[in-house]
């Protein structure tokens, strides 16, 4: 059975509370990390367990498990490609909330593990005045000429967007900077299309083994 959890904890809880009321013995799912830690939380006492598709491995433990590729994993696939590639000066955007902030510590050791250097670090807050008030500092930075690439971990339908699109207009972009986003910025896919997207990099499984998974499970 499919139930809707929304984007807050608290519609992830009602929904998995009902799922649990109607026989539910396992819950895949939730997304995000708070609603998955919250109905790990809610459901534990009553013997379930939770397999969430987050990327946050600080959720885990207990009767709640995370099957998505971790933070720390694709920040140290990206640092490592970049330096090989000479991108070593990394400025960091990050947003200021819980998924931010682990992003946030995941590309840093990325960085530290890799022998990169952070050059510098842009938090917002998740909102439209909270971005426009890094972009006068991030657009500094790079066009000081000691930023190698603009490492970004916004996943957001409206934060990602929103961001590089405001990047891109005070000349923040690949013709300036490696631009790297620690999320898929081929989902959904109309997102390729982004202007800010484009010379970008970011990581994805390996094309033709996914291809092979796809046609095997169709």
């Amino acid at each position: 059975r499919i139930y809707e959890s929304g984007s807050e904890p608290g519609q992830a809880i009602a929904s998995a509370n009902r799922a649990v009321d109607e026989g539910a013995k396992i819950i895949l799912g939730p997304l995000f990390a708070d609603s998955a830690n919250a109905v790990g939380n809610a459901v534990a006492p009553r013997g379930v367990n939770v397999l969430s598709f987050s990327n946050n491995a600080d959720i885990a433990g207990g009767n709640v498990f995370v099957l998505g590729n971790t933070f720390d994993n694709v920040a140290n696939r990206l640092v490592r490609y970049g330096v090989k590639n000479g991108k070593r000066r990394i400025l960091l955007v990050a947003e200021d909330d819980t998924a931010g902030q682990v992003a946030a510590r995941a590309i840093e050791g990325a960085i530290g593990a890799n022998g990169a250097t952070l050059a510098g670090k842009a938090i917002h807050p998740v909102s439209t005045s909270g971005i426009d008030g890094i972009i006068p500092n991030v657009s500094s930075a790079v066009g000081s000429g000691n930023v190698d690439a603009v490492f970004v971990t916004a996943n957001q339908g409206a934060v990602l967007p929103y961001l590089l699109d405001k990047l891109n207009g005070a000349g923040v972009n690949a013709a300036s900077t490696q631009m790297v986003g620690l999320t898929r910025w081929d989902q959904p896919a109309a997102r390729l299309q982004l202007p800010g997207v484009q010379g970008g990099w970011f990581a994805v499984p390996d094309t033709r083994m996914k291809t092979q998974f796809d046609q095997r499970y169709r």
